[in-house]
């Protein structure tokens, strides 16, 4: 994908770069030609002297006509003697001198310039006013889709599986206690042993995750979310303790009191749970609960009798999940060694995690990915104590309190859109005050090129619309794919603004300019979105080409 956006982009440049060079150009021939004018007229214009007989003709001529205007021919001559002017004159000076701060805006380049750039960072408040709207939609699609995940299952994580054994061990403690002896209190040392009930906890020897994927979409109201029913099959092996595993001061092993813990993120989206599998034997149904929280917060467990004949040797153990969820899937690699396998028919799937899988294979029907994840990788032992801080989460939040280590370290896949509208148009939105930048500058080297001005009104106009392209790609997209949305909201804005500087310069040929300048600013707009990693390369070459153009047009303000 990246190889075919890179010849894109030249081309867009190109075109872009073509029209503006056709405006620099236009404008250097025009600044030329009106040099050569001015010196042209400075070497052959003399001075104006009235004449006497210039005088007469002038005196001459406003008598006729005031003497056919009124009966007081002589009044209108002394009028006209005095004042040196005709009537008509006086109007017209009285006209230039209202409508003078007017010319001097439309004829000083400077003063447009500034103006112009007041009107773009006015125009920041509109698209100010889009990005709330986004962010606002943005949330309410949040809602929708959290309303979704909570009512079918939310985004799951697999934890586990990991074996408790119960154990006792012994200790002497030596206390005073008091006895009569002929009547007497005496104070007597004695010796008790005490015994303590603890809890070992092993990981697997090898674990392995293989997770079937069947995504489907759900919708609320105008909102979708990505669903998934995933039979989880897990299998493996724990190796049986020996004695020096647990403690020195051992008293016993409950071989018989051990249990089976995995634990689910939602419990409620398990529609099929058949009883593990233990050595070739087939246990007893499961009960709520891992017995285990500071490891394992949510889940169930079963209990698995132990013959202590087996300690030290391998025993398998298989166990199937139906389990329902949301947005994605997590695995945590309890096991030295770890293998995890998910497939799906999803063509846009996100892996996520502390690890990327080693293998990967993504096509426009589905995705396929393992991992394989050895012990050293992560934090927490292969044995450790029930309750101690060997397997307690490390972070330092009030909401930590409920997670454990083996959360930390996890490796999964999430079902993610082909294109996030909301992601896309706040990106979009952010280039907006550039884009308008740039087709004011091309307004601005048109208008140097000719010598047709664009009222300051029209300027805001362009620029308004160029904001509701932003709205109009919100509104059409959350109803239809992205890209058909931007190509209707490019089409709309790119014809009205042509259309509309066609109108305002009087000429079809600026007005073919700007809609092919704009076609090159949206396509370049599309290749950003699509193109995240060079997106601030050629988005600041497109803000440098703009001030070369700038410095370019304004190059001879000073001489002239």
């Amino acid at each position: 994908m990246a190889s075919l956006l890179v010849p894109v982009l030249l081309i867009i440049f190109l075109i872009i770069l073509l029209v503006t060079g056709f405006a620099v150009y236009g404008l250097w021939h025009f600044i030329k030609s009106r040099s050569t004018a001015q010196k042209f007229r400075k070497r052959t214009s003399p001075r104006h002297v009235a004449s006497p007989s210039d005088a007469a003709v002038s005196t001459e001529h406003t008598e006729i006509s005031h003497n056919l205007s009124t009966f007081t021919p002589k009044e209108s001559t002394v009028a006209t003697s005095q004042s040196g002017l005709a009537p008509h004159a006086e109007e017209e000076t009285e006209a230039a001198e209202a409508t003078s701060l007017y010319h001097k805006i439309q004829g000083s380049p400077l003063l447009r310039c500034v103006l112009i750039g007041v009107i773009t960072l006015i125009l920041l408040i509109p698209l100010d006013f889009v990005y709330d709207i986004v962010t606002e939609r943005e949330s309410l699609h949040r809602e929708a889709t959290n309303n979704i995940a909570s009512s079918w299952g939310k985004k799951q994580t697999i934890s586990g599986p990991i074996l408790v054994v119960p154990y006792v061990t012994w200790a002497d403690v030596k206390r005073t206690v008091v006895v009569k002896v002929k009547g007497q209190d005496e104070s007597k040392d004695v010796v008790e042993r005490e015994y303590t009930q603890r809890y070992k906890v092993f990981l697997p020897n090898t674990v392995h995750f293989d997770a079937t994927l069947d995504p489907e979409i759900r919708y609320r109201g105008i909102y979708r979310q990505a669903l998934y029913n995933a039979p989880v099959a897990v299998n493996g092996s724990f190796i049986l303790p020996t004695a020096d595993k647990f403690a020195e001061n051992l008293h016993a092993v409950q071989w018989e009191k051990a249990w089976f813990a995995i634990g689910i993120t939602d419990l409620k989206t398990i529609s099929d749970a058949p009883p593990v599998q233990w050595a070739g034997v087939t246990m007893g149904a499961y009960t709520p609960g891992t017995n285990a929280e500071n490891i394992l917060v949510s889940g169930f467990h079963a209990d698995i009798p132990l013959n202590p004949a087996l300690a030290g040797k391998p025993q398998d153990f298989s166990l199937t999940l139906q389990i329902r969820g949301s947005g994605g899937i997590y695995f945590t690699p309890v096991g030295e060694k770890s293998l995890i396998t998910v497939v799906g028919s999803w063509p846009s799937p996100n892996f996520q995690g502390n690890l990327l899988p080693e293998e990967r294979t993504i096509t426009s029907t589905g995705f396929s990915a393992k991992w394989n994840i050895s012990n050293l990788t992560r934090t927490y032992p292969q044995v450790g104590e029930l309750g101690s801080t060997a397997f307690a989460h490390s972070g330092s939040s009030s909401d930590d309190y409920r997670k454990a280590a083996l959360s930390e370290f996890s490796a999964g896949v999430d079902l993610q859109e082909v294109v996030s509208l909301y992601r896309m148009s706040l990106r979009a939105v952010k280039y907006g005050i550039l884009f308008i930048a740039v087709s004011f500058v091309a307004l601005f080297a048109f208008e140097m090129v000719t010598r047709k001005r664009m009222h300051l009104l029209q300027y805001a106009m362009v620029g308004l619309s160029m904001s509701l392209f932003y709205l109009v790609l919100l509104s059409l997209g959350e109803h239809t794919s992205f890209l058909k949305a931007f190509i209707a909201a490019s089409t709309v804005t790119v014809l009205m603004n042509s259309l509309y500087i066609a109108a305002a310069l009087r000429s079809l040929l600026k007005g073919l300019f700007m809609g092919i300048l704009l076609c090159g600013l949206y396509s370049l707009l599309f290749a950003l979105l699509r193109m995240e990693d060079f997106a601030l390369l050629v988005g600041t070459g497109l803000v440098i080409s703009m001030m070369a153009v700038l410095m370019f047009v304004t190059r001879r303000l000073a001489r002239e």
